[in-house]
């Protein structure tokens, strides 16, 4: 399988975790995070209210500078054990299923990649489709949630060799419409450049025309 393409293991890994745990150490650690200011701003303002202001602005600058470093170390952190895409994710999950909904179609709205969202949603349907009607039963009684019957229909190896096969095929269309349409811009180009050659032809007989006309003129009338 094309890890390079899109890499099936890594989503399914990601899409076990538990959103609910990441989601409470996101809040947990934002919490944190905007609270250390307010605490070391009042720690220094109680440790160095006797001191001079330039002691105590020196002292809030090494803060800052450390609070900016941490800031960013943590933000990226996070982001990489909880990116945007599962947050996105456990957003949606959040929402009440309905029952009635088309399953296949609530995959769609939450858990196909936005950048592949077409091929998914053929090959979802070519293998799945036929299996709606048990798929809501299996929800409605909750012996499966949307989540883990999702996981568990992505494993298919067939489909991921068949999806990976359409983000191929549409990668080939797309980069021989856009050499066919360089090849069009570079022929519009030559003719422009040509019409403009030509113009400027043009424009120097004329000019040429004009300056022999009137040393003609001058000539005659000497």
């Amino acid at each position: 399988m094309n890890k390079g393409i899109f890499d099936f293991e890594k989503e399914i890994k990601e899409l076990r975790k538990n959103f609910h745990i990441l989601q409470n150490i996101l809040n947990f650690n934002i919490t944190i995070l905007f609270l250390i200011p307010f605490i070391a701003n009042f720690s220094i303002i109680y440790f160095d209210r006797d001191v001079e202001l330039i002691v105590y602005a020196k002292h809030l600058l090494y803060f800052l500078i450390g609070y900016i470093s941490f800031l960013y170390i943590s933000l990226k952190t996070l982001n990489y054990i909880y990116p945007k895409h599962l947050r996105e994710i456990y957003a949606k999950l959040k929402e009440e299923f309905d029952v009635e909904e088309d399953v296949l179609n609530t995959f769609s709205k939450i858990f196909y990649p936005e950048e592949y969202k077409e091929e998914f949603e053929e090959c979802f349907e070519k293998y799945y489709r036929k299996d709606e009607k048990n798929f809501k039963q299996w929800i409605k009684w909750q012996e499966i949630t949307i989540k883990e019957l999702y996981i568990k229909l992505l494993e298919n190896k067939e489909l991921q060799k068949d999806i990976i096969e359409k983000i191929i095929k549409k990668s080939i269309v797309v980069i021989s419409q856009n050499s066919k349409d360089e090849k069009i811009d570079e022929q519009l180009k030559l003719k422009k450049e040509k019409e403009i050659e030509e113009k400027n032809k043009e424009i120097k007989k004329i000019k040429s025309e004009i300056k022999e006309e009137i040393e003609n003129y001058f000539t005659k009338e000497n």
